[in-house]
């Protein structure tokens, strides 16, 4: 079965119904409100059954209700720091395990070359070397298990 509809125009009715839905969300309305101002707006309850002008109708009042007109970059508002920082923030752990164990920094870059093959821990991803911390936290563990044996 073929559609009459152009392909483009499919995608732009199904990014319409997104961006309302997304907005509704944002906006925190609930169901029943939300069908209400389908309904006060264009007369329908559902914003799958409106045309053009009708979801065009229906974004403006969500945006002058306060919605934003951007959209949220969920990569973006998922990560809680900016990458610089959480890789400082992975740096200073390893400085403080290395300060602990007694270990020069040369310790940290062998474990980044046999770990990841690379030849400094400067080239390291901050996912990798929160990998990093890991080993040598339970280096440090190993190291302590031995001072307090002895």
């Amino acid at each position: 079965m073929t559609s009459t509809r152009p392909r483009n125009a499919d995608a732009q009715r199904k990014a319409e119904l997104a961006r309302i839905h997304a907005q509704q969300h944002q906006l925190g309305m609930d169901d029943e409100a939300y069908r209400a101002m389908l309904e006060r707006i264009t007369g329908e309850r559902s914003a799958a059954t409106l045309g053009i002008a009708g979801r065009q109708a229906v974004i403006a009042e969500l945006l002058r209700l306060g919605a934003s007109r951007k959209r949220a970059d969920t990569q973006s508002s998922q990560r809680k720091k900016p990458r610089a920082l959480e890789r400082s923030a992975y740096l200073r752990k390893i400085n403080a395990l290395l300060t602990d164990t007694d270990k020069p920094w040369e310790y940290a870059h062998a474990i980044a070359k046999r770990m990841f093959g690379v030849d400094r821990i400067d080239f390291v991803s901050a996912a990798n070397l929160r990998k990093i911390v890991a080993a040598l936290a339970i280096d440090a563990r190993r190291q302590s298990a031995k001072h307090s044996e002895a």
